[in-house]
């Protein structure tokens, strides 16, 4: 049971990367000046985030 909910976590967390690294969900297109700043400082943050979350999500499966 616990390798179930492990490989369970894994994939969750690989699904999750895929899907925003592979921008299937992303954002309209710009309709102001500074748009564009404000979409680099949310792909940073959404970077950040995500490592975060993997390697959260990975270390939670290992210690299941």
């Amino acid at each position: 049971m616990a390798l179930a909910l492990c490989l369970f976590f894994w994939a969750v967390a690989t699904i999750t990367v895929g899907i925003l690294v592979g921008k299937v969900w992303w954002l309209p297109e710009l309709i102001s000046v500074h748009g564009a700043e404000i979409d680099r400082q949310l792909v940073l943050t959404l970077i950040i985030a995500g490592v975060v979350f993997f390697l959260a999500q990975v270390g939670l499966g290992l210690f299941i």
